[in-house]
């Protein structure tokens, strides 16, 4: 995972904050991908499963790193 062998929470907190703003822009050319039918809907609705399960996961991680910094 990106930014794992940080030093700090705040470190990995940042780093993960990118990661979910790479994962928005992948869902984009995924769209793109399947508008262009350059990917099948099966394909597309495959992929999207798996960002959706990332995206959820990502802020909860960040979340805790936050409230675990303001203890």
């Amino acid at each position: 995972m990106e930014g794992s062998s940080r030093q700090s929470d705040g470190e990995f907190g940042r780093f993960l904050d990118i990661a979910l703003g790479s994962c928005g822009e992948t869902i984009y050319h995924l769209i793109l991908a399947r508008d262009l039918a350059i990917i099948d809907m099966d394909s597309y609705q495959e992929l999207r499963k798996g960002h959706k399960e990332d995206l959820g996961r990502g802020p909860r991680l960040i979340d805790s790193l936050r409230s675990k910094a303001n203890r």
